[in-house]
């Protein structure tokens, strides 16, 4: 299935990969994206604006971590309503049905085809590159923390 670049970026955004810190930064709640072909999930704006969809200040806390530390970042592009990167995919809050007090319209009955979609186009992505990250700073014998 193609998709429009602007409404599916890469799950991912990598900065400062070759960063000689020892101190690798994951960010997974760095964004309140949804495509536009989910309708924001059936929320208000000012809902897919706040803490439920993201962790505002998250991003920006990181980007300058990053940068101070020359610290490798791996930051997630999509809203956690659309996928947690946060939780294992077998566990309902991985697409929540609620988000603290705030039903989720959109997630109240997610079809297999669709929750495979978001775990194949989001999350898989997003932890197969940090953990290729991983790997080639274990084989070129540098420390993680």
């Amino acid at each position: 299935m193609a998709h429009d670049s602007a409404q599916w970026p890469d799950p991912i955004e990598v900065l400062n990969e070759g960063g000689p810190s020892p101190i690798v930064l994951v960010c997974e709640h760095a964004s309140n994206h949804v495509p536009d072909q989910y309708g924001g999930l059936g929320l208000r704006p000012a809902d897919l604006v706040d803490h439920i969809a993201w962790d505002p200040g998250a991003a920006a806390l990181t980007r300058a971590l990053s940068d101070r530390l020359s610290a490798p970042a791996f930051l997630g592009t999509y809203s956690r309503l659309l996928i947690d990167l946060n939780r294992p995919i077998h566990v309902p809050s991985a697409m929540p049905k609620q988000s603290e007090a705030t039903d989720i319209p959109g997630n109240q009955t997610i079809a297999l085809d669709e929750a495979l979609h978001r775990v194949r186009r989001i999350f898989t992505p997003f932890h197969a590159r940090i953990q290729a990250h991983l790997d080639e700073r274990q084989l070129a014998g540098r420390r993680r923390r």
